[in-house]
């Protein structure tokens, strides 16, 4: 060691508290820099010793011995908490955020970085800002502070959402919506990060043409940073009165969107913040791509097909034909040129509509080689909105409203519950009391609150907010009995015709006990294969059809399928597990796996409606996995 590092070494153990690299190059008489890099020299030596060098943002570094802070061992002074990243994060979020100053030695010392590297820092944050923001910061010998309108500040806010998503390797994964609404709700808080997500998720099912799906993530980013500025009573004002709103039916969507929003989350909204909220609404609205190829001919194709398969007529509905008509084209284009466009509700379109969600792939699915196109789950989620929609439209759907006034996060905890529980089409609402007052119940099925309400006119179910598994009986119960039992569901009028020709004793399964899904698989699929039902890449396609998108489902079954192509004979196999079994988003114990020929492909739409019946009420399900003998399996599945 250097003459220099020994004192530093001296230092560092005879001090007790923590002090700056300020501090240290001050005593020495050298940059900070130079400590620093002597520091990560030392770092070897302290660990030899037993001792550990700690940092404190603000307060400074000192040494410990090791099992005093075993946890905080760090290999040297670089580590992330001082990376340019973070720093970043951190002034960013002071500067557009709490609308401090910052100056260098105050950010020197912070970071325990030198100034040199401070500055740079500010250069990156104001390039950022001017370029995405069109903001400039302000410095001068007080530091460097951010002066902007309201919607300048916004901007800012957005610009900061986009830049820690897309730049945060290593902290985000910038295709996971759930990962980066956890990373947001650091910055604007949970409530309103899943307030917001949910309004714009019901807006965009009640009205699916409403919104571009490319700009869906930037209007819940605009719709994030105005609640959350509102809530702490800072308003565009003055900024838009000269604007007019050219579509009304935009303006209107505003008023939705923030009336929802200020009842769920109680704050005020002006006039300028409903004409700052529609323009975004008028910018990223649904455009139609020039020269576009027609697809009129599959919109009707596929809305006929997937009608079938979900017995309902849904040939009438204008609104979902001329919806598709938008939307096929431009989904086309994408898939063409491998454009991945991010659908931010995929997964919560997966997980309450599951059934509709694999209806939808499988339908669309045939025309993948016509088009030259390979559909992704986020494609297929956008796909299934339109219908969900036009489900809803025809009121087959059941619509339930879930009331909860202890929190946003606790109501999503018990939509995602609730919504696992009950049949693929049901609709699940939220609002809060205030809310629900100024609501035409009529439209709601039935309610489900966390505490007891007043409603003559609509079922409710008091649960507790953790939703017990004797709360799930009872919202089980009630629903079967008013919407389920007494009309939909009777064994004997379930008929399944067209899978009948494809079900043999030998391929019945009961009472297997697979602790995995690759296990399942792969030992089934190794029967099939030895009895020449299906080639050896059968279970391959069928694999990476599972990890493009789980074929899970609510009501605890698994319908897995791979290509055709690798399919003999046709067949249906069932497998009704002794327990459940983890297989993506849901525990299953019934696997129905289906093999269909390439000679038989047509048919594969009729052998997909019946097992829809099967699947669809979890009471069916239920009646199926108690069956125990080949023979009774089969006759039950025959209605006999």
């Amino acid at each position: 060691m250097k003459k220099r590092q020994v004192t530093l070494h001296e230092l560092l153990k005879k001090n007790i508290g923590y002090k700056t690299i300020r501090y240290y190059s001050h005593y020495l008489n050298v940059s900070e820099r130079t400590i620093h890099t002597d520091l990560k020299t030392l770092n070897s030596y302290f660990e030899k010793e037993g001792y550990v060098l700690v940092k404190k943002p603000s307060a400074g570094i000192k040494l410990v011995k090791d099992k005093e802070n075993p946890e905080n061992r760090v290999p040297d002074c670089e580590s992330n908490e001082f990376s340019p990243m973070v720093r970043r994060r951190k002034m960013l979020h002071m500067l557009i955020f709490k609308n401090e100053i910052l100056t260098y030695e105050s950010m020197s010392e912070m970071f325990h970085v030198s100034q040199s590297s401070i500055n740079s820092d500010i250069k990156y944050i104001n390039n950022l800002l001017s370029k995405d923001a069109n903001i400039q910061l302000t410095s001068d010998a007080k530091g460097t502070r951010l002066i902007a309108k309201e919607s300048q500040i916004q901007s800012a806010q957005i610009t900061f959402n986009h830049w820690i998503i897309n730049e945060s390797e290593g902290y985000i994964n910038e295709n996971d919506f759930e990962k980066n609404k956890e990373i947001l709700s650091e910055y604007y808080g949970e409530d309103i990060v899943n307030a917001c997500s949910r309004v714009l998720y019901e807006y965009i099912t009640r009205d699916a043409n409403a919104i571009g799906e490319h700009y869906v993530f930037n209007i819940l980013n605009v719709l994030m940073v105005l609640v959350h500025r509102s809530i702490f009573g800072e308003h565009i004002e003055g900024e838009f009165e000269n604007h007019t709103t050219a579509d009304s039916d935009y303006y209107n969507g505003a008023e939705q969107l923030l009336d929802k929003l200020s009842l769920r989350l109680n704050f005020e909204i002006s006039s300028s913040d409903l004409i700052y909220l529609s323009s975004h609404l008028l910018s990223n609205k649904f455009e139609l791509i020039s020269n576009q190829e027609h697809f009129d001919y599959l919109a009707e194709e596929v809305i006929a097909k997937v009608g079938k398969l979900v017995d309902i007529d849904l040939s009438k509905d204008e609104q979902l034909f001329e919806n598709l008509k938008k939307h096929i084209p431009p989904m086309v284009y994408r898939l063409r040129r491998g454009f991945l466009l991010k659908n931010p509700f995929v997964h919560q379109i997966k997980r309450e509509y599951s059934v509709l969600f694999n209806l939808v792939w499988v339908t669309f699915s045939d025309y993948a080689n016509e088009l030259n196109i390979k559909f992704n789950e986020d494609e297929v989620g956008f796909l299934s909105i339109h219908f969900q929609s036009a489900i809803e439209r025809s009121r087959v759907s059941k619509k339930i409203l879930v009331v909860c006034p202890t929190g946003v996060a606790t109501s999503e905890l018990l939509v995602n519950r609730i919504s696992n529980i009950l049949p693929s089409f049901t609709t699940v609402k939220v609002a809060s009391i205030r809310e629900m007052t100024d609501m035409h119940l009529e439209d709601i099925d039935l309610i489900i609150s966390t505490v007891d309400i007043d409603v003559d006119e609509v079922k409710l179910v008091v649960v507790s907010p953790l939703l017990s598994n004797e709360d799930v009986q009872n919202i089980q119960s009630i629903f079967n009995d008013e919407f389920v039992l007494s009309k939909d569901f009777d064994k004997n009028n379930i008929k399944l015709n067209n899978i009948i020709p494809y079900l043999q004793k030998e391929f019945l399964y009961l009472g297997t006990n697979y602790n995995k899904r690759e296990d399942c698989l792969k030992e089934i699929c190794k029967g099939l294969l030895d009895k020449k039902i299906i080639d050896s890449d059968f279970l391959e396609s069928v694999l990476r059809r599972e990890q493009i998108s789980g074929t899970d489902l609510p009501t605890g079954v698994a319908i897995p399928h791979g290509s055709p192509k690798f399919v003999k004979k046709t067949r249906v196999v069932f497998i009704v597990n002794n327990k459940s079994i983890k297989w993506c988003q849901h525990s299953v114990k019934l696997i129905i796996l289906i093999c269909v020929a390439e000679k038989d492909i047509k048919k594969i739409k009729d052998i997909l409606s019946d097992i829809y019946q099967i699947v669809k009420s979890s009471d069916f399900v239920t009646l199926i996995q108690n069956v125990e003998d080949k023979d009774d399996f089969l006759n039950v599945l025959k209605g006999e």
